[in-house]
């Protein structure tokens, strides 16, 4: 998830003098990181991940594959195979048999992975996959589906390393991609209407249009083109914008609002349907940069951001967020608490008390 930086830079914005545009109304804080539970998982610690300050989680769902052996939805869901139904019978009977009580907004997460498939080649099994991965939602009485287009596996919006690239040009594989894009839409609504469709970057992953035929996410706006076509009814689109990782100051936030709602919109092929369906949100990294600074739980003045810059962090990304904030972690793990300084933990319950948002 933290790929996306290296487009970025990785600094913190100094603070300026601004305050954060507020926008939209109830907030949502939602939990998506390297602690990520399953379903059996929640079924047994829920009370326990509930006293957390958080209103929801990013969850992955358990099946049973063909030689019975348990894996990760998320992990095989955008290849050549199909997953049955029938294979995610014990993780459904999971969440039916949690009681939900604080986290009202969860999300399941579906992947690119392992994007062993040219955008010309046979679509069908991604297509079943979307449709059962939304039909698991609504059954399950989830928001909706965390979208995290990144390709971990084959870099499927990469135009040069497409299988086909010497028979078709960069804009017939748009086309394409826009296709492709508009059917996956199609069958996420088609098992779960009007759900929320949470994404974790949108259009300003792929950089200047000008270099889209060269860059590593050029395909990813003509595919997002097609899900905001396909999108109907009450359906939600929520651009994450996970280019926020390093964000701070009101400042931030107020130019990636911009970036999201007026830049963005442009860059659609239908910005009349990309306004009326997308909301801006922010990803939040907590362990900001620790690959290179550490994670330290005694000083942790030596933390890239400390418990004082998360909790100002939230404050603005809330505010200005039409209403999802999600937090990533990597190092620290909220579920079960690891690496957790209390600090952190204040800093949230902080943070959401400062915007009006209720705690534990």
């Amino acid at each position: 998830m933290k790929l996306l930086l290296t487009l970025f830079g990785l600094c913190i914005a100094f603070p300026a003098i601004c305050q954060p545009i507020h926008h939209g109304g109830m907030k949502k804080l939602i939990e998506f990181g390297w602690d990520e539970p399953n379903t059996a998982y929640l079924k047994a610690h829920i009370a326990d991940m509930e006293q957390m300050p958080f209103d929801g989680v990013v969850l992955d769902a358990e099946y049973t594959d063909m030689q019975n052996k348990t894996q990760n939805l998320s992990q095989d869901d955008f290849g050549k195979d199909e997953i049955s139904w029938v294979s995610l019978k014990t993780a459904l009977n999971n969440l039916r048999q949690t009681h939900f009580k604080r986290f009202t907004d969860n999300f399941l997460r579906f992947n690119t992975i392992p994007g062993s498939i040219d955008w010309f080649d046979d679509f069908s099994p991604i297509l079943h996959n979307a449709e059962i991965a939304a039909k698991f939602c609504k059954q399950a009485h989830l928001k909706g589906i965390l979208f995290d287009e990144e390709p971990y596996g084959f870099p499927i919006f990469n135009y040069s390393k497409q299988k086909y690239r010497d028979q078709h040009t960069f804009e017939q594989y748009e086309a394409q991609a826009r296709l492709r894009g508009r059917e996956i839409m199609d069958a996420f609504q088609k098992g779960y209407p009007n759900l929320t469709l949470f994404l974790a970057f949108g259009y300003s992953a792929a950089g200047n249009p000008k270099h889209w035929q060269n860059a590593g996410y050029g395909l990813l706006p003509a595919f997002l083109d097609g899900i905001i076509q396909g999108a109907k009814g009450k359906t939600s689109i929520v651009d994450g914008y996970e280019m926020s990782y390093p964000g701070r100051t009101a400042e931030d936030f107020n130019r990636y609002y911009d970036n999201i709602k007026v830049q963005n919109r442009e860059l659609c092929i239908n910005p009349d349907k990309y306004q009326k369906y997308v909301s801006a949100g922010f990803g939040i990294w907590m362990d900001l940069n620790w690959n290179h600074t550490g994670w330290h739980t005694n000083n942790l003045s030596l933390n890239a951001r400390t418990p004082e810059d998360l909790q100002e962090t939230l404050v603005n990304a809330l505010t200005c967020s039409d209403r999802y904030v999600w937090l990533y972690c990597e190092q620290p793990r909220w579920f079960p608490p690891t690496r957790l300084p209390k600090a952190y933990i204040d800093a949230v319950i902080a943070a959401r008390k400062q915007v009006g948002m209720p705690n534990p």
